[in-house]
């Protein structure tokens, strides 16, 4: 990162994942990122992970990993400081995220993504929403990257909005 950054700037903050579609077990390194949430059972929690330093720091040193085992039916939310910082603060985005809980997760993305914009502006917001249904084998039947079987309706604009329910 550091021999190829523009303008000088020497490290980012992330999480670097590699997930097992066979058996759910995410391995992780948080590097200064904020930490991830897990929805499990309804609740929503802050998935504890061990800190390192951001990437491109001290970049020849290893990085403690940490693990995340998924069970069926858990949603796992990664999210940048822009969804949690300045006007976006005031979003309670545990509580939201209990509030969309059955909308699928590219619908998830969207009604968070138009609500912290419309709350904060343009800004480094961003998310990534992931459903764990267990391992599905060697086949997928999908229609645009969704199992139609698991895939919400999309917000059309008739009935109550998620995006702006208290």
């Amino acid at each position: 990162m550091a021999d190829n950054a523009p303008g000088g700037s020497t490290f980012a903050t992330g999480l670097l994942g590699r997930l097992d579609l066979r058996t759910g077990v995410l391995d992780v390194v948080n590097a200064g990122h904020p930490l991830p949430l897990l929805i499990r059972d309804g609740t929503v929690e802050p998935v504890a992970l061990p800190a390192n330093r951001p990437f491109g720091v001290l970049r020849h040193r290893a990085y403690l990993p940490a693990e995340i085992v998924l069970q069926p039916g858990d949603r796992l939310v990664l999210v940048t400081d822009g969804m949690l910082e300045r006007e976006a603060a005031d979003l309670d985005l545990p509580a939201r995220l209990q509030e969309v809980s059955e909308l699928h997760a590219r619908e998830v993305v969207r009604v968070l993504g138009d609500l912290v914009l419309a709350i904060a502006g343009p800004d480094d917001a961003c998310l990534l929403v992931l459903d764990w249904h267990g391992s599905h084998g060697d086949t997928r039947n999908t229609i645009a990257g969704a199992d139609p079987h698991r895939a919400s309706t999309p917000i059309t604009g008739e009935g109550p909005d998620p995006r702006t329910a208290s």
